[in-house]
């Protein structure tokens, strides 16, 4: 058989090849389970949502999700049941500039509060009566406002594999060191603990554990 001949049939194959797959992505998988897991990177993360647009195209069927950091925001709200398209349109109408502040809109402070308003040029935290300087830029609360908006459904949730799709949101701690897994609890604090980039954001305690951002120990799981 000559050269040219073994050209033409490979190329035929790798033609052939992916129209079979998306052929069979509609079948259904009886001892196969699908898991997807989604990185950390930053803005970077935000491209998870292209690949949750081709596997919302080729109905393939997401039977767990583990995520870490922006993987962990994108994959809790595909976990939740929102489509890929629905997730871009969210992230392309936040104001990220109110995502990276300390400070929460007026609407949505007490009305005991409204008065102490952007009084103030900085805050400090009260350590032991006195004022400390904090370790970290931001406390996350415009974050995990926003967190409680999108996630609000699952505000009765605590057992993260009752949410449409399993999901597993994996968190640092920074004090003993070590990967932690976020499998039950309140979404939207698990969702802000594999979030929380270390000195950028303040770590969130849970069970006891100062936990940030996943990526610090694992950026896939």
């Amino acid at each position: 058989m000559s050269k040219k001949i073994i050209i033409c049939c490979l190329i035929f194959l790798f033609k052939l090849i992916p129209s079979q797959v998306i052929s069979q992505s509609n079948i259904s998988y009886k001892n196969n389970k699908i898991g997807l897991v989604l990185s950390g990177g930053g803005a970077k993360g935000l491209a998870h949502i292209g690949l949750l647009r081709m596997i919302d195209s080729l109905n393939i069927k997401v039977d767990y999700i583990s995520a870490t950091s922006m993987g962990g925001v994108i994959g809790s709200l595909y976990a939740m049941g929102y489509s890929a398209d629905s997730i871009k349109n969210i992230v392309l109408n936040l104001d990220w500039n109110q995502v990276f502040t300390n400070k929460v809109p007026l609407r949505d402070i007490n009305i005991e509060e409204k008065n102490e308003y952007d009084n103030y040029i900085i805050e400090l935290p009260i350590t032991k009566g006195k004022p400390s300087i904090p370790s970290y830029l931001l406390e996350g609360r415009s974050f995990i406002q926003l967190l409680n908006k999108y996630l609000f459904p699952a505000r009765n949730i605590r057992d993260f594999s009752k949410l449409k799709i399993p999901i597993n949101l994996t968190s640092s701690d920074i004090v003993n060191g070590g990967l932690v897994i976020q499998k039950e609890g309140y979404l939207p604090i698990a969702v802000m603990s594999t979030f929380a980039i270390p000195t950028f954001f303040s770590p969130i305690r849970i069970n006891g554990k100062l936990l940030v951002d996943g990526g610090l120990e694992r950026n896939f799981l």
